[in-house]
């Protein structure tokens, strides 16, 4: 989407994100989501894109630590970068 849009999403920070992602712009569970958060706190992201179905276990081991965005969609997705 970068490549192909005008809009700087990203506005200088640092964003990671995880989960598939199907054709019809569906964002789709994976595992490891408690090692995804520390990793992306590791290395220094701001912001962590994770699935809808794994808020809940992101948040916990977040723990204010990154700004974690939970997304259905791709259009979720977006939308929680614009803002």
């Amino acid at each position: 989407y970068d490549l192909l849009a005008d809009e700087d999403l990203l506005a200088g920070r640092r964003v990671a994100g995880t989960g598939t992602l199907d054709v019809d712009g569906t964002v789709g569970p994976v595992g490891g989501v408690a090692q995804k958060v520390e990793a992306a706190i590791d290395a220094g992201y701001e912001v962590l894109l994770v699935p809808a179905v794994s808020e809940a276990e992101a948040l916990e081991v977040a723990d204010g630590r990154i700004g974690v965005r939970a997304v259905a969609t791709l259009e979720d997705a977006l939308a929680a970068l614009r803002q």
